[in-house]
């Protein structure tokens, strides 16, 4: 029997463009609710793109403004911005709350069933969805408000100071791999804040089934199997990961220092 795992990694393995983004974030969330049934909320999805072409013939991008956040009321979770069910799509449209992210993923999977030219756009700190016909740039967090580049420069400065320069890189057009990993990383770093273990281990093996050279992911997981006491895991994935860390990576010795002990916590062991 196939895990969520495998499915997600045989998802994330086609050709990009034949990658469902909004299945793969479905078995994100399917992680959390192993009752969970994708095919239920991407018939709803298609619901939904279907319902607003009666309600609006050849719908445009200000159709799904008018749609997503006047007539079905979605906005973004400022109240409670961290909780995880911001990050799962099926939470998301039940709830009709999420985070930038998850909103802009709503707002593309409509965009691709109504044939309008949408992608994602991941700044430092926040997210956009940009529509191709006329060439906009749209905050689905804020119910599809229109920015202009020097309104994400007030944005990101917003987030990390004044200090901070907007690069012509960040305004590029993500892939939908980065999408999924960029949900994944807010998902760990959310349980890692908060203690929650075995739910930090269940996401780092998704994001290491989408990018099995994150080494990151790799250095996280063996921390966290080692403060599990899973000791001959965690020795796998530090030795995996000081194998490829550059000379000079900061948390070296602090990975040898865990190397050794969990080699010692084996060793008494037996």
């Amino acid at each position: 029997m196939s895990t969520v795992v495998d499915e997600f990694k045989q998802e994330v393995q086609r050709a990009e463009p034949k990658i469902n983004l909004a299945y793969c974030a479905l078995l994100i969330a399917k992680n959390e609710y192993p009752k969970l049934e994708p095919q239920q909320y991407l018939s709803r999805l298609d619901e939904m793109a279907a319902e607003l072409c009666k309600l609006v013939p050849s719908p445009q991008f200000d159709s799904i403004n008018w749609y997503l956040f006047d007539k079905l009321g979605f906005s973004g979770n400022r109240k409670n911005y961290y909780d995880p069910k911001n990050s799962f799509l099926n939470e998301v449209l039940d709830r009709k709350l999420g985070i930038p992210i998850t909103l802009s993923i709503v707002y593309l999977e409509l965009a691709f069933r109504l044939n309008i030219e949408a992608e994602g756009v991941g700044l430092p700190g926040h997210f956009l969805v940009r529509v191709t016909t006329p060439q906009l740039l749209l905050d689905p967090f804020n119910k599809g408000k229109r920015l202009s580049e020097a309104d994400c420069h007030t944005l990101v400065k917003q987030i990390y100071g004044e200090k901070f320069q907007l690069r012509p890189e960040h305004l590029r057009t993500v892939t939908k791999l980065e999408i999924l990993a960029r949900m994944l990383s807010n998902l760990k770093n959310i349980y890692v804040s908060t203690n929650d273990s075995i739910r930090a281990l269940k996401i780092i093996d998704l994001a290491l089934a989408l990018n099995p050279k994150s080494f990151i992911d790799l250095r996280d997981r063996g921390l966290i199997q080692f403060q599990l006491g899973n000791y001959s895991q965690s020795l796998d994935d530090l030795t995996a990961y000081l194998n490829n860390a550059a000379p000079d990576q900061a948390d070296t010795e602090i990975v040898k220092k865990c190397i050794l002990r969990a080699k010692a916590k084996l060793a008494a062991l037996n």
